[in-house]
């Protein structure tokens, strides 16, 4: 599975996704059409929110969630463990790859 080349299906370019993703993974998405860290959307979310009231989530702004478990560089483990939950919650479809990240991707229009 190539994440970067084919962002959440083969027919949305990589470059036309908005991608949540831990810190480190995050250098692997330059490019995106919009890019944040988990860390920095937890200390933005109300922002976040005011900028599109009418999501039921500002977590729904993103079409492709990366997620590292284990890393804490921009993020505690509990900050990713909520967007993971939360993202659950909103019907993102969960694909866990074999190094153990957790690629969670939007099934329905991307967001605007």
């Amino acid at each position: 599975m190539n994440i970067r080349r084919n962002g959440f299906d083969d027919a949305t370019p990589f470059t036309d996704c908005r991608v949540l993703s831990t810190g480190r993974l995050a250098a692997h998405f330059l490019g995106a059409q919009d890019l944040e860290t988990v860390g920095q959307f937890h200390e933005r979310r109300e922002s976040y929110r005011k900028l599109a009231p009418a999501l039921e989530s500002p977590l729904l702004r993103y079409d492709l969630i990366v997620l590292d478990p284990i890393e804490e560089f921009q993020q505690t483990r509990e900050q990713t463990l909520d967007a993971r939950r939360e993202a659950l919650s909103l019907g993102y479809r969960l694909v866990e790859t074999p190094n153990g990240f957790d690629v969670l991707y939007r099934t329905i229009m991307p967001a605007q």
